[in-house]
C-alpha cells in the first residue's frame, strides 16, 4: 500500500477529503438556507414595520402598497434561494459520491440531515410568512 509523506495511508486520506468535500457542500447549502431565511425575514419584518408606522397599510389591495410587494416578493426570493441551495447540494452531493464510491452505496455522514432539516423548517416558515402576508386585510 501507498503512503504519503506523513505516513497515512492513501486510501484514508483519499476518504477524508471525501468527506471534507461532503462537508464543504453542506456548508455551502448552509449558506444559501441562512440568505434565504434573511430575505424571508426582511420581507415579513419590512411589512410588519411599515404596517405598524402607516395605518390603514394591511387593508389595502395586494400589490398596490409597495410595501407589501416588496414583502411578498422577499419572501419568495428567499424561498427560492433555500430551494436552489437545496437542489445544488443534492446534485453535487450525488456527482462526489458518485466520484467516490461508483455505483456502490455511499456511507451517511453524522450530520448529513440537518441541513435538509433546518432547509425544511426555514421553508415551513417562508409559506407561513407569505400566506400569512397575503391574507392579511
Amino acid at each position: 500500500m501507498r503512503t504519503t509523506q506523513s505516513d497515512e495511508p492513501v486510501v484514508v486520506r483519499e476518504h477524508m477529503i471525501w468527506v471534507q468535500t461532503r462537508m464543504n457542500l453542506d456548508e455551502a447549502m448552509m449558506a444559501g438556507v441562512r440568505q434565504g431565511g434573511a430575505l424571508i425575514a426582511a420581507g415579513f419584518g419590512s411589512f410588519a414595520f411599515i404596517a405598524g408606522l402607516t395605518p390603514g397599510l394591511a387593508d389595502a389591495e395586494i400589490f398596490s402598497s409597495p410595501s407589501r410587494a416588496f414583502s411578498l416578493v422577499a419572501n419568495v426570493a428567499g424561498m427560492l434561494a433555500i430551494a436552489v441551495a437545496t437542489y445544488k447540494n443534492r446534485r453535487m452531493s450525488a456527482w462526489v459520491n458518485a466520484d467516490e464510491f461508483g455505483e456502490a452505496a455511499a456511507p451517511e455522514l453524522p450530520t448529513e440531515r440537518i441541513p435538509y432539516m433546518v432547509a425544511a423548517i426555514t421553508l415551513v416558515i417562508g409559506i407561513v410568512s407569505f400566506v400569512g402576508l397575503l391574507l392579511l386585510r
